[in-house]
């Protein structure tokens, strides 16, 4: 965390200044300590993921493509591993962070030449992470706190984090957001479940403040819906749920992509979906972008957008944050309704902790979650009121299912249902879209 010369520097700025020699032979040894432990964490860290290496490889958890998420808690496998490495670390870290405190209190500010100054905050900057670091730390050892979610995650290369994350994050905003500002405002196209605040202020802790102190208030959109988007779903494809749902859908793009030479963006909510659309088309279309990961999302959207018209498959980074107006996408198509990917550890966790307060974990987080993130994705089409366009969804359970209509409630378009390919040929027709 320290680079042993900066330790140096200012150790020999303390003895410089120091009143006596005890005072100097005390820098002197401080310094030498903090040296010392600053190698104990390094090899207490490189100790920690040859282990956790170890562990991924003996239970060949090592994913052929992408990342696997593994939560655990108490009486997991991982944790007994885990927690003793962690443990010596913290420890480490805290011995560290009380001498590099005593350094920075040794140093007067006002006696200081300029560099001497940054090389003290650099210090107090170090302080600060290593705090942080330690925060982590203990929120991953105190697996019987329910109030974080923990988990080992595995690239396919090999790569090892492990992450924690809160479960709610309401009281912490709480905490530090509405009880230190006398005004807080929200506001997002997309924090409504048919026209309903309930889920996102529960989301953000909203819900702990008085009913009196907070104000609500629903806009309609700038643009017209009605003349500027055709809104299909494909209701004659077969469910997602099915195994041969891939195959139909892939079929599905094949068609579209003869028919329109427009530029598309095609939402998926996995990179294994991604993958296996891909290996169907088998090449045919060779302005087809695909992400193979969210390092690439940036450089795939510049390519789209020089590439035009041009073929996007996205997962997660390309359903919210992106602005491409006009021509650069006319065809949207959804392909699956954005519910959580099954396993993930914060959702688990989130839904857990919905049921054990007695209330249906799909009702009260999943539904109006995926909503959102489909009002997110249902959003990358239309930004500016000149825009025209076609937003396909081939996920029939928007209009055959008894929860598609919170989806349907929560988007500013008439869905129109296709139930065979000619009747999506003629809402390709974007000429009509005037």
């Amino acid at each position: 965390p320290v680079m042993p010369d900066r330790l140096s520097s200012v150790a020999g700025i303390i003895a410089r200044n120091a009143e006596d020699e005890s005072a100097k032979n005390t820098a002197v040894e401080i310094n030498t300590a903090c040296s010392r432990l600053v190698t104990e964490c390094q090899r207490s860290v490189n100790v920690l993921f040859t282990e956790v290496g170890r562990f991924v490889e003996k239970h060949n958890m090592i994913p052929s493509r992408y990342s696997r998420r593994e939560r655990f808690g108490s009486g997991h496998r991982f944790t007994d591993l885990v927690i003793p490495l962690l443990s010596d670390l913290h420890s480490k870290l805290l011995s560290l962070e009380k001498k590099l405190e005593w350094m920075v209190e040794q140093l007067d500010p006002s006696i200081l030449e300029a560099e001497e100054v940054m090389e003290a905050e650099s210090i107090q900057s170090v302080i600060g992470s290593m705090r942080e670091y330690a925060a982590h730390i203990e929120n991953i050892r105190e697996v019987a706190d329910e109030r974080w979610v923990r988990w080992l995650e595995v690239s396919s290369s090999g790569w090892c984090s492990i992450k924690v994350a809160p479960v709610e994050i309401g009281e912490m905003l709480k905490e530090t957001v509405y009880e230190k500002h006398r005004r807080v405002l929200f506001t997002s196209a997309t924090m409504t479940v048919e026209r309903d605040f309930t889920f996102i202020e529960e989301r953000l802790g909203l819900d702990r403040l008085p009913k009196d102190s907070k104000m609500k208030s629903i806009f309609g959109s700038s643009f017209d819906f009605r003349s500027q988007v055709r809104f299909v779903c494909t209701a004659y494809l077969p469910s997602p749920r099915t195994d041969y749902y891939p195959k139909k859908l892939s079929g599905f793009l094949r068609s579209l992509f003869r028919r329109v030479d427009r530029s598309t963006l095609v939402l998926f909510t996995s990179y294994q979906s991604i993958k296996q659309s891909v290996t169907d088309l088998g090449g045919q279309f060779p302005k087809l972008l695909a992400q193979e990961g969210s390092d690439s999302a940036d450089k795939m959207l510049h390519d789209f957008k020089q590439l035009k018209p041009a073929i996007l498959f996205g997962t997660e980074s390309f359903w919210h944050g992106i602005d491409l107006p006009g021509d650069q996408l006319e065809l949207l198509v959804i392909t699956r309704l954005p519910f959580s990917v099954p396993g993930d550890p914060i959702d688990t966790a989130r839904m857990e902790l919905v049921e054990k307060r007695g209330n249906n974990s799909f009702a009260c987080y999943s539904l109006p979650a995926a909503v959102l993130r489909f009002k997110q994705g249902f959003g990358r089409l239309i930004r500016t009121a000149s825009d025209q366009g076609v937003i396909i969804v081939t996920d029939n359970r928007l209009v055959r299912s008894n929860f598609g209509q919170s989806f349907l409630n929560s988007v500013p378009s008439e869905v129109e249902i296709a139930t065979c390919w000619e009747e999506v040929d003629k809402a390709l027709e974007f000429d009509r879209l005037t």
